[in-house]
């Protein structure tokens, strides 16, 4: 598979010169035992849980209370998985790499539980933003907001343990913050922003809606 074993690439500050797979499952999916993963970065374990919790718990949250709540989690696991892929794929974006994980897809490049992290970040803004009950044309913009201090003390937290890495020399992720670029807070802010407004406005133009998060006309 590779010039060194797998079980090296668990190893913080491990460099491949070559990585090959053996066909197409081998690159979409690869699993390893997690005592392996516990062994090097315990951390890494941890905040991978607390991941896979916010996403289940978020989850439940949305099947218990309906309507387009359901469809605000799922779009955000597609959104997720969009975003990732195409950054893995768009050379200008390839600029970041994450840690090895009991369960990876896409090459050993999408950890699963960052799938969860999108609904976690913006599914728990989206209802925090809708308890505040501001301006409708605020609400893509305080989300954005409230998806950035999220992800704040997660991306310094994260890089400090090697949860995962930018690329060092590449210019336009130069000026950072604790290590982390300015430029991921601003991809949080405005794709998050961005989501929410995809996601409401073109409902309220093109149906007939008795709330925001109903799903079908009721009387």
């Amino acid at each position: 598979m590779t010039n060194k074993p797998y079980e090296s690439l668990l190893v913080p500050g491990t460099a491949l010169s070559e990585f090959t797979f053996d066909g197409f499952w081998d690159w979409f999916v690869k699993t390893s035992h997690i005592n392996e993963h516990w062994k090097y970065q315990p951390s890494y374990v941890l905040s991978q849980f607390s991941y896979l919790l916010g996403g289940l718990i978020t989850f439940i949250h949305a099947c218990k209370y309906g309507g387009r709540l359901r469809y605000l989690w799922f779009t955000t696991i597609l959104h997720g998985l969009v975003v990732e892929a195409i950054s893995y794929i768009h050379p200008d974006v390839d600029n970041f790499w994450h840690g090895q994980t009991f369960l990876i897809l896409l090459g050993r490049r999408l950890p699963v539980h960052i799938c969860l992290l999108y609904p976690v970040f913006i599914y728990n803004s989206s209802i925090a933003v809708a308890k505040m009950r501001l301006p409708k044309w605020s609400e893509p913009f305080a989300v954005g907001l409230l998806v950035v201090l999220i992800d704040i003390p997660y991306d310094i937290v994260g890089v400090n343990f090697l949860h995962w890495t930018w690329h060092d020399t590449d210019p336009n992720i130069y000026d950072r913050h604790y290590w982390v670029p300015w430029n991921s807070y601003y991809f949080h802010s405005t794709f998050a922003a961005s989501f929410t407004f995809w996601f409401h406005f073109p409902r309220e133009v093109l149906c007939e809606s008795d709330g925001k998060w109903i799903a079908d006309k009721r009387h």
